[in-house]
């Protein structure tokens, strides 16, 4: 119910009850969606990476495509970076502008206006991060140079970093460090002490639209949490933070909430310069960092 509400904005609500095998946990956590409906209404999805995910390709054969986007899902969230996944709708003017970096991998058939818009999104100051192969046919698999639309003049494509880095396989262990690269900026927004936190935490966002109560809103999910009817307590996690654009969080209000607390729990805030450090309580299984 946690994993849904994270990364559906409150979709546990849906999940159908089995109270005769988890009737308490069930119970926590529909109160706590009820209770704080506020936490999930009105939000879209909140990323500064876009992993490009074209459904089209594994149509027309490119399976490796989708196989390429299923372990970069895995590398991302390991290194908890906030991502989205735009699709094909997303190729057109001004469809990528709220990212900071686009990823492309894998993708072999692009329409020459695809290509445009991500050349467009490059002129704009976007950073294109594009793993082999690259696009070399059309949608209806006829050759052309795809990269003469999409590699603007002044753009790298060869690994050294500006605008566009090109990857010649699938960085698993490196996808924040390539991104570190491409953008000079650190990708990654959950931590442990100075380290990255535990891959067995993941993190989520959304941001507020016009009828949000709320600007901004993290989930931190334990995966390590033991699970079962008859599980042991899961054994909380300490000394995590967010690191977050200190725009983000200049002159607003912070507040934790977990299920079963009755109050908001406790959150040190301190600017570093350009960055927020959100200083958390322990996370058990589930907590959500509201920013107003």
């Amino acid at each position: 119910m946690a994993e849904a509400a994270a990364y559906g904005s409150g979709g546990g609500f849906l999940i159908r009850p089995q109270y005769d095998r988890f009737g308490p946990a069930l119970k926590l956590y529909r109160d706590f969606f009820t209770d704080h409906a506020d936490l999930y209404t009105g939000m879209a999805p909140h990323a500064r990476v876009g992993l490009l995910c074209l459904p089209e390709q594994k149509l027309m054969g490119n399976t490796d495509h989708i196989e390429m986007v299923q372990g970069l899902c895995r590398a991302l969230s390991d290194a908890h970076v906030l991502f989205d996944m735009p699709m094909e709708e997303a190729l057109a003017p001004d469809g990528l502008s709220q990212y900071d970096a686009v990823i492309m991998a894998g993708v072999k058939y692009l329409a020459p206006e695809q290509a445009s818009a991500l050349g467009e999104y490059v002129r704009g100051g976007g950073r294109l991060l594009t793993i082999d192969p690259l696009p070399s046919h059309d949608l209806l698999m006829r050759p052309y140079d795809a990269a003469s639309l999409y590699v603007v003049p002044g753009a790298v494509a060869r690994g050294d970093a500006d605008t566009i880095v090109r990857l010649e396989s699938l960085p698993m262990r490196t996808i924040a460090d390539d991104l570190r690269t491409l953008t000079g900026a650190e990708p990654a927004v959950l931590f442990r002490g100075d380290a990255p936190a535990p891959r067995s935490i993941r993190v989520n966002a959304w941001r507020g639209t016009a009828a949000a109560a709320h600007g901004l809103v993290y989930h931190l999910l334990n995966y390590g949490s033991p699970l079962g009817d008859s599980a042991a307590p899961p054994e909380p996690v300490d000394s995590l933070s967010l690191r977050l654009p200190v725009e983000e969080v200049r002159g607003k209000r912070v507040s934790v909430w977990e299920p079963g607390a009755e109050a908001p729990l406790s959150v040190d805030v301190r600017l570093d310069g350009d960055t927020a450090h959100l200083d958390l309580p322990p996370l058990s299984v589930y907590q959500v960092v509201a920013i107003d």
